[in-house]
């Protein structure tokens, strides 16, 4: 379903919808599906009418229901969707949808008109299998935190990717300006341009010299991306360059910085090897001569 089919959807729901909607997310903490009368408690509604009201949410996908050994219902991202809008306030200043930038296993990326302005609005979406990989590979994410479940983790990512930006965009690093977020929605400045991997660069000593800058910039404010690559750096019409997509990153205290720096690197010098046929010793010498320190 595209986003604005999305918003169109919203603008059905009534205040009542939505209390339920919350109702729904708060005691998934305690339940997978919260049982139908224990909603209808806490609602305190009757069982039947709460019931029919839910089949319409069930049918425009809001939520999802268990019917085997009891009946119960979960909040799908549809749902997620809306009262992450919802609380934001921000549903109504949609003018209009643009496209969708950015699809993966990890998240939704659109381009939206808010007052006649173009802003990013990016969509976690993690899953039970990107959950397992992440959890895997991606363990130091949940290092202190008490992991729910895989919507849970969408909430982790979007807080993580907000507050490093807010950090970077402060400390002059060039990435998009972070507006706000709610649970797993993450509101940011529109770059003009295209991921590095769709470019076709007529300088690229220069290009990745100021890649390693930037990379310099972060690393001085703590910081180190740990999923860099040709996929979330852009490059602008006039050759600027944007890192994106920080949710993985580590502090450069962390035990795993080095390693996770080293293949940040590694994954940037054999793009530029491999596409623009760059030796390796042009590469390193201007990676020595700004993170050898």
């Amino acid at each position: 379903m595209s986003f604005l089919e999305i918003l169109s959807a919203i603008q059905k729901l009534t205040p009542l919808h939505f209390k339920i909607l919350y109702c729904i997310e708060k005691y998934m903490r305690r339940f997978y599906y919260v049982p139908l009368q224990f909603l209808s408690k806490k609602l305190q509604l009757k069982p039947r009418k709460l019931e029919l009201i839910l089949n319409y949410l069930l049918k425009m996908e809001f939520v999802r229901a268990r019917k085997d050994i009891y009946l119960g219902y979960a909040l799908t991202y549809k749902g997620l969707d809306a009262i992450a809008l919802r609380s934001l306030g921000i549903q109504n200043q949609i003018s209009s949808i643009d496209r969708k930038i950015g699809v993966g296993k990890e998240s939704d990326v659109w381009v939206a008109y808010l007052d006649n302005k173009p802003r990013i609005i990016k969509l976690f979406r993690i899953g039970r299998e990107s959950f397992k990989k992440i959890r895997k590979w991606r363990g130091y994410l949940f290092e202190g935190v008490s992991v729910k479940s895989w919507m849970h983790v969408s909430y982790i990512l979007a807080k993580r990717e907000f507050s490093v930006l807010r950090l970077l965009y402060d400390c002059d690093v060039r990435v998009p300006e972070p507006y706000t977020y709610n649970r797993h929605l993450l509101l940011m400045n529109y770059i003009e341009g295209v991921e590095l991997f769709k470019a076709r660069i007529e300088r690229p000593l220069d290009v990745f010299e100021a890649i390693v800058r930037e990379i310099k910039k972060a690393l001085s404010c703590g910081i180190i991306h740990g999923d860099l690559s040709e996929y979330n750096i852009m490059i602008t019409p006039t050759s600027d360059i944007y890192i994106i997509d920080w949710s993985q990153y580590l502090r450069k205290e962390h035990n795993l910085a080095d390693s996770f720096l080293r293949r940040d690197t590694n994954q940037i010098m054999k793009f530029f090897s491999r596409k623009y046929h760059i030796s390796y010793t042009d590469l390193n010498d201007i990676l020595e001569k700004y993170l050898s320190e």
